[in-house]
């Protein structure tokens, strides 16, 4: 869970902490499910790009005792009560294999939050988003059961359109979502997607030759704005739960052998 200055103060960073979730993420998910009932006769789910595993938090107390939960990520991830996870691509062929080990049919809900490492540079941040979002469309072309549904993170931009269109080739329903969760200065939102259907459409290659569909921006969800984040003093909390091997690590060691160097 990110723990920087605004963060600390925000008013979801800390019911995270009080009720136990890795991540206010958690929040983003709740409130849509608030709105549209997710996993209402879903047996199975799989969450894509899932670290730290806020979101699979949520999929474990949401889905039935019998049902099956599957969290794929590159990063270790502390384990879950009721949640398989794989420590693998989505992009390879591998990982699906892997899934249909474990499930032996099709997935009624694919979840993906997924993000890039950010730039702040916010054409190539938008663009690295939409490459990480097809993939994610990719896998659940191949895994998705028939009438499925698809949640996913993307990026606002002037592609936005293009997208939605995109995964109208696979969904009869396509909404851009935008959970109370969400910051407000963040261009994040989400698409949910709904009723699956077998395409021959590649879900790698958008076409943007095209007329792009509206892209209303629906706000979901019942709970306080994210953006009253002044409400909270800034205090430090204890991590719910301690990232394992994360990749920003090395990058701290190597700052402080530099600045030890520095003072010898």
């Amino acid at each position: 869970m990110g723990s920087n200055s605004k963060d600390k103060r925000d008013i979801y960073y800390r019911m995270a902490k009080k009720e136990g979730y890795r991540a206010r993420s958690a929040y983003k998910l709740i409130q849509i499910d608030q709105e549209y009932d997710l996993f209402n006769g879903v047996n199975s789910v799989v969450d894509l790009c899932s670290a730290p595993g806020s979101w699979s938090q949520v999929c474990a107390q949401k889905i039935n005792k019998n049902g099956k939960v599957i969290s794929i990520d590159m990063q270790k991830i502390q384990p879950l009560d009721g949640v398989h996870f794989l420590r693998e691509d989505i992009t390879t062929e591998e990982c699906k294999e892997k899934i249909f080990e474990i499930v032996k049919d099709k997935i009624d809900l694919i979840l993906f939050d997924g993000a890039p490492d950010v730039t702040g540079i916010i054409d190539i941040d938008e663009y690295h988003q939409t490459v990480l979002l097809k993939e994610a469309l990719a896998i659940t072309a191949k895994i998705a059961k028939v009438g499925a549904t698809f949640v996913g993170k993307c990026f606002r931009s002037e592609d936005t359109g293009y997208i939605i269109k995109h995964f109208k080739n696979f969904f009869k329903t396509v909404k851009l979502l935008k959970p109370k969760t969400s910051r407000n200065s963040s261009h994040e939102c989400f698409l949910l997607c709904q009723d699956f259907f077998v395409s021959n459409v590649d879900p790698r290659f958008m076409d943007v030759d095209c007329e792009p569909e509206p892209n209303i921006i629906i706000d979901c969800g019942f709970g306080p704005n994210s953006d009253l984040s002044t409400l909270y003093y800034n205090t430090s909390e204890i991590p719910v739960f301690k990232p394992l091997d994360p990749p920003y690590e090395a990058v701290i060691k190597q700052r402080r052998a530099e600045s030890n160097e520095k003072r010898k």
